[in-house]
């Protein structure tokens, strides 16, 4: 960064725990401190983020600067232990079903011909 270059500008600790976890911004009406609620208030629950996270080669995403970073590492860190959605990704495997292969066998177990 040069000296004639703008600083990036600083978005609130929701704003930025919110594009942490999910890639995109929060909705415009979005205020607090209440992570959560926000990210259930728009579709991101528990598996949907599970989702991203393992698809994403990095997650959660660099928090970005924002006015409070301690407030939104901690929004961050409470979400991801209220939703268990801490320790390592597991990798699923050629031989372990994906997600479309398990419901089918729930509606027909292998056995049932």
């Amino acid at each position: 960064m040069t000296g004639s270059e703008p600083a990036a500008p600083q978005v609130s600790a929701l704003t930025a725990a919110f594009r942490s976890l999910t890639g995109e911004d929060p909705p415009d009406d979005a205020a607090g401190t209440d992570l959560a609620a926000v990210l259930l208030a728009v579709g991101w629950d528990r598996e949907r983020l599970g989702v991203r996270r393992q698809q994403a080669a990095r997650w959660p995403d660099v928090l970005p600067a924002s006015e409070d970073p301690a407030q939104a590492y901690a929004m961050v860190l409470a979400v991801r232990n209220a939703w268990n959605l801490n320790g390592p990704v597991r990798l699923r495997g050629s031989s372990q079903p994906g997600p479309d292969e398990e419901r089918l066998l729930r509606d027909r177990p292998p056995h049932h011909g």
